[in-house]
């Protein structure tokens, strides 16, 4: 592998080696220059890298870098591309731009290899402060290698258009690969493998057909309520129920006569209001592996609408006007990341808020402008809104009088 400096010594082994040409041709009146000729330039050979790209058979040289805790275990390596532009400038009529050519493009078809020999000897020819002498292109494992482009008109004019200029001169690309770029990455070296073993076991993959609240048979209940799941291999050796991201293991005790699966949801630690996701996951007994179990089969999902419930409420003011706070007992308790909204209404007042916080169980809102009164109430969690309680079939709460 090679550090930062491989690429622009790659450019200056380019130079060095064109410049070599022409000395030993007696050329001296042509330079070599890294760039690409502008206007009134001078004779020579103008050396261009315009393009530098991702080698796609190497993307995955590199592959893992990290152990599963996100620490390094081998230096990242990038593998690049670089294409150049080779343009001969000089005297139309003594056919300076061909016989240049003609020299330069018959030692790159003879020497395609820039080998660690030759990238030795150019790093040695550099002074001791030059900043490429610190370069470790010649110990990357993958030689450089030089292949000429075919271009059409059509590419070549695409290439020299990105100069914006009206000049053109005698060009052709070529392209050397391959350059692998370290990370800076210190990678620290992995524990040695403390024993081998291999174990084949089955895994079932459950499916869930259908899932619903067992007196409406519809998937919207409340977490006071069961939750019934129809499918097939619902149980394996262990299984667990999720819920959003709320776990529960469940067993044969979980299974009705008829094969379903009934889970009441105030048994599932971490539920949260809203709609959610339901699959199950198997887990299969591993000989030899570090704590017994792997994940197994996992089914597909559902969508279950979980309404929050509404406890207890009572208010404060808070000396700022009209406004108060509002606490209320919420089952299941949203996050904070959840989006939660407070309704009131008395009569044809109403009022909302989105400003909460979780205070001790509860959900603390505050309502910028609650007048006295006796006021109806629901919340909405993501879109999941509390049922509202029911006195000789009329709406009739829960309520909060204030003050």
């Amino acid at each position: 592998m090679s550090n930062s400096l491989a690429i622009a010594t790659v450019t200056g082994m380019l130079l060095t080696r064109v410049q070599g040409l022409l000395n030993g041709a007696g050329l001296n009146g042509f330079g070599v220059t890294a760039g690409h000729p502008r206007s009134n330039p001078d004779p020579g050979v103008y050396i261009t890298l315009y393009q530098l790209s991702p080698h796609p058979g190497m993307r995955n040289l590199d592959l893992p870098t990290r152990a599963g805790d996100g620490s390094g275990r081998q230096r990242a390596v990038l593998a690049l591309t670089m294409r150049y532009l080779f343009s001969f400038v000089g005297d139309s009529e003594r056919m300076d731009p061909e016989r240049l050519a003609g020299l330069v493009l018959a030692d790159l078809h003879a020497r395609p290899l820039l080998g660690s020999e030759e990238i030795t000897a150019y790093l040695g020819t550099l002074s001791g402060n030059h900043p490429l002498r610190a370069s470790d292109l010649a110990e990357q494992p993958q030689t450089v290698k030089l292949t000429p482009l075919s271009q059409d008109t059509e590419e070549l004019s695409r290439v020299w258009g990105l100069f914006n200029q009206s000049l053109y001169a005698l060009s052709v690309a070529w392209e050397a690969t391959t350059v692998l770029l370290d990370g800076s990455l210190e990678p620290a070296p992995g524990l040695p493998v403390a024993s081998v073993g291999l174990a084949v076991v089955p895994a079932m993959r459950p499916v869930l057909e259908r899932l619903y609240e067992e007196t409406l048979r519809q998937p919207v209940l409340e977490s006071s309520q069961a939750l019934v799941v129809e499918g097939g291999s619902l149980l394996g050796e262990r299984s667990t129920l999720v819920v959003g991201d709320a776990r529960r293991d469940v067993g044969p005790a979980d299974i009705t006569t008829e094969g379903a699966l009934r889970v009441p949801l105030a048994s599932v630690p971490g539920l949260r209001p809203g709609v959610q996701t339901v699959r199950l996951e198997h887990q299969v007994q591993v000989p030899g592996a570090t704590g017994g179990w792997r994940t197994g089969g996992v089914s597909n999902a559902l969508a279950v609408m979980v309404l929050p419930a509404i406890g207890a409420v009572s208010s404060s003011a808070t000396g700022t006007g009209t406004q108060r706070l509002v606490r209320v007992t919420m089952t299941p308790l949203p996050g904070e990341d959840q989006n939660v909204e407070l309704l009131l209404d008395a009569g044809s007042a109403r009022r909302s808020t989105r400003d909460f916080e979780l205070d001790a169980g509860d959900v603390v809102f505050t309502v910028a402008d609650l007048p006295n009164g006796s006021w109806r109430l629901r919340v909405i969690v993501d879109g999941a809104m509390s049922r509202p309680t029911m006195t000789a079939g009329v709406y009739s709460g829960p309520t909060l009088v204030v003050p």
